[in-house]
């Protein structure tokens, strides 16, 4: 049975004006813009969420040009449903239909007779990334190597198969390792890139064509091996798992002239996260599997492109996984946490080398392999301190390990998954724990944490008792005492010492938040940092002791724009500010778009599309209308009076909460 709680499909009665046009398809590891061009031809652009390539870009897979020569741009009715994550188009008596199969790395093209299907290529050349082209390889900057293009390679075209792939021939790891001190570490794990083979196979089939991706470490011979058989797919079991994903969450709003598309927004953004979110590998915020050709001045590259490269930067992935714990897609947060649980070993290691004491710090910024991009821990080495990281912006940057335990027991209590918990996620939280005790020795006059020389998150360089790590800390530690029962009174005892949240008077007189006690220099970014102890780590809210001075924080903060990573939203919602949080949603939902897709936001401070933006806007809304910090759920915490809803989120303990106001 269709759900009831999917968007409406988008319909359009002329094809489409290129790639800023494109719709998202994807089943969590493959993916795919779709979109079609101003003569009736139809592209298809793949993607996979471990297509790495030499230089740490993660790139798409050719393009796909289908084509008949029939297709009459007068008579053209082109659907995208996301009921059923399909799209298909119709022109007098022909027809197409795509889809990217739930249960297999395969994307099906049927269709009525006629149409054809061809793979193009762009890499079709090793070249040098120049110019701002470069960004797309962020790191390689003033590099001893280039960022380089590399090209695929075509294995067989026949009549009824294309079958190519791009061979990885080299790695930045070792050099990378090299470069930050940690050249004993080369060899202790395997390279994710080294002889990474990934490619397509497009292929006619009796009711129209499939294109098969897949990817493995080994020979193209073994890649060849091991591509999996585009067997008939099941139609029936692909619409039952996205009724399924539909009927799990969902927020219907209704009263007010934004609802219908603030509705729409938040359901299309959460399916195209949906679409990239099952993979090897974390989403990337820059776009996800999403990367096309935007054509944006001064930026109008190929679909490889994309800003800030193929590192994580934490602070921007995060917020695609916090809106996971309500919607219910608790299975997309596992390769987010596994990808940093997965380099503990190396965190750890790098802590010893570095510093000479046990734990792991989690850097604001990683490549694929856990260390720093080369460009921002610094090619010139001269003089300087192995720990001491160029990039002035995360040098000290640690607030990830403290937001990222946090959210692990977030999870832990939304799912009760033990077995991963105690296996995976308190053996990585201790560590992140024991460093910031041992890395911070110094102690008041009051016997109380004193952290110098601290970093503030991109906002101060330089700051005493930040408060962004001091309210991770706490948050963190409060719930380590009951869910680690063998170290409670060492964690306990570490609580016990830590200093109040920074705060000060505003100019009435009254107490309010502060980023940190001291701060040295000016601010270098549009961080409000006072209010990570609203959102993330909810040491104050509207129901809390304190809430008053995090409320004058919050409506005297510096920066009040929303848009892309900036969180204004929940934390508005966490402080029971209804109408500040509404206003704060609306901004985002007016935030330009490209194309035909409504949720493809950018570029923003990221890239298109912005899955900060979207994220933000999800999130904002749960927040709005489900607050669960303790085991009962509160509904309506932060919700405008005149805006009806209906809806149903998760909360703790696998509870399914459902309302309507």
């Amino acid at each position: 049975m269709a759900s009831l709680h999917a968007p409406k499909p988008l319909v359009f009665d002329h094809p489409g004006n290129g790639p800023r046009d494109s719709f998202p398809l994807g089943n969590g590891s493959v993916a795919a813009n779709l979109w079609s061009a101003p003569d009736g031809s139809v592209h298809v652009q793949p993607a996979m969420s471990d297509a790495w390539d030499e230089s740490m870009r993660l790139l798409k897979l050719g393009e796909i040009r289908i084509t008949h020569p029939n297709a009459d741009p007068e008579t053209w009715e082109e659907v995208f449903d996301a009921a059923t994550a399909t799209w298909e188009v119709q022109s007098g008596e022909i027809r197409l239909r795509i889809w990217v199969d739930a249960h297999a790395p395969v994307l099906r093209m049927e269709s009525s007779d006629g149409w054809t299907a061809a793979w193009t290529q762009w890499r079709t050349r090793e070249r040098e990334l120049t110019g701002k082209e470069a960004h797309s390889a962020k790191g390689l900057e003033y590099a001893p190597v280039s960022a380089k293009v590399y090209p695929d390679h075509c294995l067989r075209e026949t009549a009824s198969e294309t079958v190519w792939v791009h061979a990885n021939r080299s790695s930045l790891r070792d050099l990378l390792l090299a470069q930050q001190g940690l050249a004993d570490w080369i060899g202790q794990e395997p390279d994710p890139i080294r002889d990474l083979v990934f490619g397509g196979r497009l292929r006619k089939e009796s009711d129209g064509y499939s294109l098969t991706l897949h990817a493995q470490n080994g020979s193209v011979e073994k890649w060849e091996e091991t591509l999996p058989d585009a067997s008939p797919g099941d139609r029936s079991a692909h619409e039952t798992f996205w009724w399924a994903f539909w009927d799990r969450s969902w927020i219907e709003l209704s009263g007010f002239p934004e609802a219908e598309r603030l509705t729409r927004a938040a359901a299309l953004h959460r399916y195209m996260v949906s679409c990239c979110g099952r993979g090897k590998w974390p989403v990337k915020f820059n776009g996800g599997l999403f990367t096309t050709a935007w054509g944006e001045p001064e930026e109008d590259f190929d679909a490889d492109y994309r800003r800030w490269g193929g590192g994580y930067w934490f602070q921007n992935t995060r917020l695609t996984y916090w809106p996971m714990l309500a919607s219910g897609d608790h299975e997309q947060m596992l390769p987010f946490f596994r990808f940093y649980l997965g380099r503990l070993p190396f965190f750890m290691h790098r802590t010893r080398q570095w510093f000479g004491h046990e734990g792991a710090f989690v850097p604001e910024v990683v490549s694929v392999w856990g260390t720093y991009l080369g460009q921002q821990y610094g090619w010139d080495r001269e003089g300087k301190k192995v720990h001491e990281v160029d990039n002035v912006y995360i040098r000290r940057y640690w607030t990830a390990g403290l937001e990222l335990s946090f959210l692990m027991q977030e999870y832990f209590r939304h799912t009760e998954d033990q077995e991963f918990f105690e296996q995976e996620a308190l053996p990585f939280i201790r560590e992140v724990l024991v460093f910031f005790r041992e890395h911070f020795p110094e102690r008041d006059g009051r016997g109380r944490l004193r952290m110098t020389h601290a970093q503030c998150l991109e906002m101060w360089h330089h700051t005493t008792n930040p408060a962004p790590d001091l309210a991770g800390l706490r948050a963190v530690l409060s719930r380590m005492i009951p869910l680690d029962p063998a170290r409670a009174e060492e964690w306990q005892s570490f609580l016990d010492i830590l200093p109040p949240q920074p705060e000060g008077l505003d100019a009435d007189g009254n107490p309010v938040l502060l980023p940190a006690e001291e701060t040295f220099g000016e601010a270098q970014n549009t961080e409000n940092p006072e209010l990570y102890a609203v959102f993330p780590f909810r040491v104050f809210t509207a129901d809390k002791p304190g809430a008053e001075k995090a409320r004058r924080a919050f409506l005297s903060r510096t920066h009040t724009r929303a848009y892309g990573w900036h969180q204004h939203v929940q934390q508005a919602a966490y402080l029971g500010l209804a109408d500040e949080a509404a206003t704060a949603v609306l901004e985002l939902l007016d935030a330009p778009n490209p194309g035909r897709f409504p949720a493809f936001w950018g570029p923003n401070l990221d890239w298109i599309p912005d899955l900060d933006h979207g994220s933000n806007l999800l999130m904002g809304l749960q927040t709005m209308l489900l607050q669960a910090d303790e085991e009962e759920p509160q509904p309506f915490p932060a919700w405008p009076e005149h805006w009806h809803v209906r809806f149903r989120l998760h909360g703790p303990g696998k509870q399914v909460i459902e309302g309507e106001r």
